[in-house]
């Protein structure tokens, strides 16, 4: 088999695993879909995506094979072996043979000891292209690197738009990506009397799935990886995060720890920090604002006015520092900074309109702009 035309000729003689509707595994769906792709457009795979995804986001280091003359650019890819001393900490042992074995784990290659060994060099055999599916899980289909992933993820953050403000994607479609797809009625069969939502991967019934990765439920966070690489979209904070390490551990790390080592959980640890630093500033402002009940009317003016352009010039602080997250962002912080300023300048001439500290706070913080996520 060389082609994915052949390839999925050959999967449909294949009795399916399970009846649809019933079950969610990993298989070669994606693949299939990526015929789908070459029937509807009358282009391989390959061409389709450089074309129409890979062309307008910048990607230019992201392909199916990298030539011989690259071959240094490619990362290994590397297992972590378990060793003696790491099983030993894990389990509180202080043997003589734990101590005297210091190394934690080794690493072993699994791509070939040369770059040129890995499956992602040269084109040595004729394989078809797809990825997505079991058929390019460590083995095979899109190779890239960290730019090209942000551009790509940053694309799927921002409703589908690339960098150069190109639809390329329509909302309607990124509606869906963002929903689960193991709740829909069409994938359950409810026609069929089915009415309980899939379990997804790893997490059963607190994970679902969309065709461009996992959907945790809680939150609505994207994200998908695989071999110690991975994204994550975050859509109620706008951010998003690239990691990319190209090690896999099966076995807990001596000393790990979650909110420090690892990527999304340090964002989301700090994320909530900063959401109780900012509900002990409303509670602040809210005392300050009680206490100021005795003060004329001129005071309180000063004091909103004062309060007002702290936001303000927080606002334009916060839009500067959104300077590399690029987009319409910048302006929008900008505007809503001069108009919650020129609002306040307003009012702090009006002594009969005065308002409290707190609620002037709330009003500048509501006009925040954060609407695109930062990478």
């Amino acid at each position: 088999i060389q082609t994915l035309r052949e390839f999925c000729d050959a999967l449909a003689e294949l009795p399916l695993r399970f009846q649809p509707g019933t079950q969610w595994k990993y298989s070669h769906g994606v693949d299939v879909a990526g015929r789908v792709i070459e029937v509807v457009s009358g282009r391989p795979l390959d061409a389709f995506l450089r074309e129409e995804i890979f062309q307008p986001l910048g990607m230019s280091r992201t392909t199916f094979f990298v030539g011989r003359d690259r071959a240094r650019d490619l990362a290994a890819m590397y297992l972590a072996e378990e060793s003696t001393a790491s099983r030993a900490r894990c389990k509180g042992d202080d043997s003589k043979e734990a101590k005297e074995d210091e190394v934690l784990c080794r690493l072993k290659r699994v791509d070939g000891e040369l770059p040129e060994d890995s499956r992602w060099c040269g084109r040595r055999t004729k394989h078809p292209i797809a990825g997505g599916g079991l058929m390019g899980s460590c083995a095979g289909g899109l190779v890239s690197c960290l730019h090209d992933m942000a551009l790509f993820v940053c694309m799927l953050a921002n409703g589908g738009k690339a960098p150069s403000c190109r639809q390329l994607l329509q909302p309607s479609t990124m509606r869906a990506l963002m929903r689960d797809w193991l709740a829909l009625s069409s994938v359950v069969g409810h026609s069929f009397g089915r009415r309980k939502a899939l379990q997804g991967w790893p997490y059963g019934a607190n994970v679902g799935w969309s065709p461009v990765g996992h959907i945790r439920k809680k939150d609505k966070c994207l994200y998908m990886g695989g071999w110690s690489t991975s994204w994550a979209i975050y859509p109620k904070t706008h951010l998003a995060t690239i990691s990319m390490s190209q090690s896999l551990v099966y076995f807990d790390v001596p000393g790990w720890v979650a909110r420090k080592d690892e990527l999304d959980s340090a964002l989301e640890f700090g994320v909530a920090q900063h959401r109780r630093r900012v509900s002990a500033l409303f509670r602040h402002r809210n005392k300050v604002g009680g206490a100021a009940g005795g003060r004329s009317s001129a005071q309180k003016a000063a004091a909103r006015k004062g309060s007002a352009l702290a936001v303000s010039r927080a606002l334009r602080t916060g839009a500067s520092k959104a300077v590399k997250g690029g987009g319409a962002r910048v302006s929008a912080a900008t505007a809503a900074a001069a108009a919650a300023e020129r609002k306040h300048k307003a009012a702090a001439s009006s002594s009969a309109r005065a308002a409290s500290p707190a609620k002037s706070v709330r009003r500048s913080f509501g006009a925040s702009p954060a609407k695109r996520p930062r990478t």
